[in-house]
């Protein structure tokens, strides 16, 4: 009878036993492939500073994806990026006159990391951006955060740039979670406020859709000289007696204007909150960066 019983007690924790070594085999497979399935769909950061990034990733995969590789590593100047950027306008609803969708924060971010993705990303691979810039509101007394995302790579030689989110105003109560940073894509045409034209002076580009920007090859050759061909000697000239000097008028320095101080730019926010101008998330929002001043 002992026998018997301790013959059954063994056999069930021998199945037990035979349970958690399946179970934890299980697992670990699981884990494995959890991994490498993010290791594989992750993206290289290349620069990142709390929510701005620049990064490598994967190329996206769809029907609607040209089959045609990138041309990267793709080896490019900071003053090419620079350029073809800065060549790139926003007339924003209600105003007609563009004005430059990139700041020179986020041209300097741009040219110094996203041509380091250039040269990391591989024929599958994209390099994709949010940048902030600061931009000036209520008579230049406060700065607004804006955010502007994009997706770039090269092909046939030229630089394609599809835009994501615009500058869209960064909220500091904002859930990224529900606000994500979502840089352009090829499979779906982002929602622009605004339209997008070539800056006066900037390098040309045309638009694959109202988001997608393919430039014209930058070419930084140095212009064409013409050969003067030599002109017979003139005649000597006539001595003119040379008219007395002009005096020229003294200039008159002015004053530069102060700058509002931040007691006085603290006092404004909170009368244009009692007048109802702002609202109170405006205001908290704010009020913490010009506190972030001192």
């Amino acid at each position: 009878m002992g026998t018997t019983k301790r013959g059954s007690v063994s056999s069930v924790a021998g199945r037990l036993l035979a349970m958690v070594v399946f179970m934890a085999g299980c697992l670990a497979g699981c884990a494995s492939m959890k991994s490498g399935a993010d290791d594989t769909a992750a993206g290289r950061i290349v620069w990142k500073v709390r929510e701005q990034y620049v990064e490598v990733v994967p190329r996206e995969r769809g029907a609607d994806t040209a089959s045609v590789a990138n041309d990267h590593p793709a080896s490019v100047t900071p003053a090419e990026i620079r350029r073809l950027l800065a060549s790139v306008a926003l007339s924003q609803p209600g105003n007609g006159t563009p004005a430059p969708l990139f700041s020179d924060t986020e041209l300097k971010v741009l040219e110094d990391a996203g041509v380091k993705g250039l040269l990391q990303a591989g024929p599958d691979e994209d390099v994709v951006f949010a940048v902030f810039g600061y931009y000036s509101t209520l008579h230049g007394f406060l700065k607004e955060t804006k955010v502007t995302t994009g997706r770039m790579f090269y092909q046939d030689g030229r630089l394609n740039l599809i835009l994501g989110v615009v500058q869209r105003e960064v909220m500091d109560n904002e859930d990224r979670r529900l606000n994500p940073f979502v840089p352009g894509s090829r499979l779906k045409q982002s929602a622009i406020a605004g339209r997008i034209t070539a800056a006066a002076g900037g390098v040309p580009f045309t638009s694959k859709r109202p988001d997608w920007l393919v430039f014209t090859p930058y070419s930084s050759a140095p212009p064409v000289v013409e050969v003067v061909q030599p002109r017979p000697e003139p005649a000597a000239p006539v001595v003119v007696p040379a008219a007395p000097p002009l005096e020229t008028p003294k200039r008159v320095e002015r004053p530069a204007a102060q700058p509002k101080s931040l007691e006085e730019r603290l006092i404004l926010l909170n009368d244009l909150k009692q007048k109802g101008l702002i609202t109170d998330d405006e205001y908290r929002a704010k009020r913490l960066r010009i506190l972030d001043e001192l």
